[in-house]
């Protein structure tokens, strides 16, 4: 972390922030930036790996669907350092996310804004048309 905010001060927050990923990769314990599905993380499923949306992530994640209609609810697990990249949900009425710190380290990040840290039962509403990012620390 020491290591992106000095880079803050060079290139801007966004940009050192988007290193993180690769120098979570450079200096894992476990030289890994990748992992099988974690086991007894809460109550609630991790699901499959998430390959229909894998292009959006820097390495694995895993997804269960726990509802359907009228609002579609999922469960989504990030192997540690793994980050999605900065996205918009557009909506005609309504719509946004809303990301439900569960267990672990992570964080999020709306565009042009400070990073934000939930704690394990914190929420985070993004109303659509925002752009915004978020994922797992380093270690969790």
């Amino acid at each position: 972390m020491a290591l992106v905010t000095h880079l803050t001060f060079y290139c801007g927050w966004s940009k050192a922030w988007s290193a993180f990923p690769i120098i979570c990769e450079v200096y894992a314990d476990d030289g890994k930036h990748t992992a099988a599905a974690p086991e007894g993380l809460s109550t609630f499923p991790v699901g499959q790996p998430n390959t229909a949306n894998a292009r959006y992530f820097t390495g694995s994640s895993f997804v269960a669907k726990l509802a359907g209609s009228p609002m579609g609810v999922y469960n989504v697990t990030f192997a540690p350092g793994v980050v999605n990249n900065w996205h918009v949900h557009e909506a005609a009425r309504g719509g946004g996310q809303i990301l439900i710190a569960v267990s672990g380290h992570g964080w999020f990040q709306e565009w042009g804004r400070p990073l934000h840290e939930p704690l394990p039962g914190g929420t985070v509403s993004i109303p659509a048309g925002v752009k915004y990012r978020y994922g797992a620390a380093c270690g969790s």
